[in-house]
């Protein structure tokens, strides 16, 4: 029997301990050979580990399955640029000590500086520009500068930036003077534009809310519809309300092991970036009402931030991703030494057949021929007589010890 019970705790154990999910989806055909973007669907990068160290990237053969190198990259959620937008130039005309350039805004719209790229030389600089929208009727817009010290050296060009009085002439004729016998290369003329890139997201798809009140006027939303725990880097909260409002909204998980505390207010959109909090059916939203009438939340959006897989794809085969929960290494692959030279605007492929398929080690025992109820029932046997046998004595001894006391 104590075999029995030792086989059977041990067979259980085996389950728990090896019986483990594996995520899999397919990556599609690359047309060419080359380093290629893989957008990883929100339900991979749920099942795979935060740092992906449980994430394969296989290629299937008649061979079997090899593994490919890769590394992970995400968009940014906030980046900033500045870049160089040149503007067509009707005339650029270089004569003696002078260049005469006039600049073709069609929008005409607002300009308040201008960026010049050209040949670097060592002169003294002046600059003066005038505005036209017919190229007939010129008027002053920057009196002639000296500008000599605004100018940038970089290698074998120069730059300046050149800020004046606002406009939206649809011409604008600059001049540039300097202190020598001949003009200046003017390559191009432009405008710097400082812009924010936001990153691109995707929308989790929640399944749906529900909304409740509790006694103490504490609105809680919670997913129901959500299997997985996503990680999701933004979330937003549309309100129903005509009334001016400001609450403490906090998210949270079963056991607050993942909380935050974020400020829903009628001053703004509601719109909250997050790092990747984790949202899935044990969480819940919580918004103190106080001594306010609740509010009526009428959608719940959340996303996380796309997440590529960066790998070198021969033309035409085949991969696959694998997401093992039995993996507890990171793979240590030399493609990541080189992330930065790798250019990140690649052709983007998607994964496609996402799969979940529960893995159980087959573990096979003899079959046990000893006749160990035979054994059992002898021992029952032999206890129960035992136990007879000691009432029996003792009755005896006690019968004994009245009669003598009698006497």
């Amino acid at each position: 029997m104590k075999k029995s019970l030792i086989l059977s705790l041990a067979l259980i154990l085996s389950v728990s301990v090896f019986a483990f999910n594996i995520r899999t989806a397919e990556i599609g055909i690359a047309d060419s050979s080359g380093y290629y973007n893989i957008e990883l669907d929100p339900l991979l990068s749920a099942a795979a580990e935060t740092d992906y160290s449980d994430l394969r990237i296989l290629k299937t053969s008649d061979n079997g399955k090899k593994e490919v190198p890769y590394f992970v990259r995400s968009e940014t959620p906030v980046r900033e640029i500045r870049s160089l937008e040149c503007y067509e130039l009707k005339e650029n005309i270089a004569k003696d000590s002078l260049n005469q350039i006039i600049v073709y805004n069609p929008e005409k719209e607002n300009i308040g500086h201008f960026y010049i790229e050209l040949q670097k030389a060592e002169v003294r600089l002046k600059m003066s520009i005038r505005g036209s929208n017919d190229m007939k009727q010129w008027y002053i817009v920057k009196q002639q500068t000296d500008i000599s010290n605004s100018v940038n050296m970089s290698g074998n060009e120069a730059s300046l930036i050149f800020d004046f009085p606002k406009g939206n002439y649809r011409y604008y004729e600059i001049t540039l003077i300097n202190n020598q016998n001949s003009p200046l290369e003017v390559f191009r003329v432009g405008k710097i534009n400082n812009s924010y890139i936001y990153g691109q997201y995707k929308e989790i798809h929640t399944g749906g809310f529900i909304q409740k009140e509790t006694e103490d006027n504490v609105t809680v939303i919670s997913f129901p519809g959500l299997d997985e725990m996503f990680r999701i880097n933004k979330i937003e909260f549309s309100v129903n309300t005509a009334q001016s409002y400001m609450r403490d909204l906090l998210i949270c998980n079963t056991g607050n092991t993942n909380r935050v505390w974020l400020k829903i207010s009628s001053r703004k959109n509601n719109t909250f970036l997050l790092n990747n909090f984790p949202l899935g059916g044990t969480t819940s939203v919580s918004i103190e009402n106080n001594d306010n009438p609740p509010l009526k939340i009428t959608s719940v959006r959340a996303y996380a931030l796309k997440r590529y897989l960066c790998a070198y794809l021969e033309k035409g085969e085949t991969y696959s991703i694998e997401i093992d929960n039995s993996r507890y290494s990171f793979p240590d692959y030399d493609i990541r030494h080189f992330e930065e030279e790798i250019p990140s605007n690649l052709q983007i492929l998607y994964t496609d057949n996402i799969k979940t398929i529960r893995y159980e080690n087959e573990i096979t025992y003899e079959e046990d021929t000893f006749p160990w109820s035979v054994v059992l029932w002898t021992v029952i046997i032999g206890v129960g007589g035992f136990l007879i046998f000691l009432c029996v004595k003792m009755a005896g001894k006690l019968s004994r010890e009245t009669t003598d006391n009698n006497s």
